[in-house]
Parts: structure tokens; sequence; C-alpha cells
């Protein structure tokens, strides 16, 4: 009931509930994004589950002939407090360190650490280009600062 005593009409949806035993790794994925040509593509690290993060890692991998412009970079405060530097060692790759003193971030869930990537206005309609996470150079520290396991999933940048 509601808080005038009226009953809530709930809904009932068949679903799956999937619990990942303690030692099975965390999964995470190189978030993409549909666009125009010409728009910025929002990508990123997305994560799927509420673990208090200290910090981490994220090595994208990109087709870099998509895109034109330096990729701009930001984590959502939504997400917790943290400060991040970036490195572009070359066209197609960015590098993001962030750190969370307050171990606050990612108690939700989300598209974690969020890369703008301006489009070019020339790439044809229909192509898709894939995205990674460098699994050498992408990693996650718990609330203790050790290395969590990852199981990590590609994702795309698709243009419409």
């Amino acid at each position: 009931v509601d808080a005038q005593g009226q009953p809530i009409l709930i809904e009932q949806r068949p679903a799956v509930l999937t619990i990942r035993a303690a030692s099975d790794p965390i999964a995470v994925e190189a978030e993409g994004d549909e666009v125009a040509p010409g728009e910025v593509a929002t990508v990123g690290l997305h994560t799927f589950e509420p673990i208090a993060l200290a910090g981490g890692q994220m090595m994208l991998l990109y087709d870099a002939s998509v895109v034109t412009g330096t990729p701009t970079v930001r984590i959502d405060p939504r997400f917790g407090k943290a400060t991040f530097t970036v490195k572009t060692p070359r066209p197609g790759k960015i590098v993001v360190r962030f750190t969370s003193a307050d171990k606050s971030l990612n108690k939700v869930p989300g598209l974690l650490v969020a890369v703008g990537l301006t489009t070019r206005a020339s790439t044809p309609v229909g192509l898709s280009t894939a995205l990674a996470l460098d699994p050498v150079g992408s990693y996650l520290l718990d609330g203790k600062g050790r290395r969590l396991k990852l199981k990590i999933e590609a994702g795309d940048l698709s243009f419409r």
C-alpha cells in the first residue's frame, strides 16, 4: 500500500537471477555507443556490480580512423568521488587512471569512466568498429587496494 493506504499495483515479470561466486571474476565491458557520423560518442568502462573501489585503470582501444580531436574524460559524481589522470599515448588508445580516496567509487554500477569521442562526419553510415579494454592495462582495485579478477567484454561503436 502507498502512504495513503491505497493498494499499489505490482506487475510481475519473469527474470533470471545470477549469483556470482565470491571467487568469480567481476564482469566489466567496453561500453559502446551508436551515433550519427560527426556526433560525439560516449564510450568507456562499464561495471555491473556495486563494489566499492579504491581505484583502477582503464586502457581503452578504439579505431582512431573514425575519430577526430582529443577525447574528453569524466567520472560522474553519482558513481562516487574520484580523481583521475588521462594519457593518450597514441591515436586509438586512451589510459585513464583513477583513485577514490574514500572508496565510494562504483557503489552504484554503470558507465564508471566516460570517454567522449568526436566522430568524423565522413564516417560511412552502417559502419561498426570494435572497442576493447586492454586486459593487461585495465584493472580495478577493491577497497583494500587489491586487484580484482575481471571478466572483460568488448563493445562497439556503430554509425546510424
